[in-house]
């Protein structure tokens, strides 16, 4: 669960109980053909977590936070 595929599994599970969650409200809310606009945004981060997901399915080379820094000598 390398290169940020758990931190997606885990936005992709957060969107998908904040979709349920936004259904089951009644206060008045802007809704676009039939869904809050906060439904919206969930299928549109769920989708792209899920995307994220499937385009680093093969990426296994060892992660880097950049090259490593070596603290200049001290005199």
């Amino acid at each position: 669960m390398r290169h940020g595929r758990l931190f997606a599994l885990h936005v992709a599970g957060y969107t998908a109980g904040r979709f349920w969650i936004e259904g089951l409200r009644v206060d008045p809310a802007n809704e676009i053909p039939g869904l809050r606009l906060n439904q919206w945004t969930s299928v549109a981060l769920f989708l792209g977590a899920l995307a994220y997901v499937y385009l680093v399915r093969n990426k296994t080379s060892e992660e880097s936070l950049g090259e490593e820094r070596v603290p200049a000598e001290v005199k």
